[in-house]
């Protein structure tokens, strides 16, 4: 979010929401102790479909050559490249992914 140049105040909330996060599992006559959840967001959550859009925007940001393509949508993103044979085509979609921040 930094990257983006996002404030400061915004990663902080963020941080805060998804620290001390815990999650149990309910079946039958179980409730098991809460599981710590390490890395994640809130499944369901309106803000886990934001935040995974921002983590991913490197991903899906302008192509830098006139033979690649990127697109996104919720959770789902794709490069596209466009040449005369798979080793070009492999060799720019490897650039392309060196250069994204995560």
């Amino acid at each position: 979010m930094q990257m983006l140049g996002l404030p400061a105040t915004y990663t902080t909330i963020v941080s805060s929401i998804l620290s001390d996060c815990t999650t149990q599992l309910h079946f039958d006559n179980y409730t098991s102790a809460p599981i710590p959840i390490e890395n994640s967001s809130d499944q369901g959550n309106l803000l886990s479909v934001i935040l995974y859009n921002i983590y991913h925007s490197g991903l899906t940001c302008s192509p830098k050559h006139k033979f690649e393509e990127a697109t996104g949508y919720i959770d789902d993103a794709a490069l596209m490249a466009e040449g005369p044979d798979f080793t070009s085509m492999n060799a720019r979609l490897n650039i392309r992914k060196s250069e994204i921040p995560f």
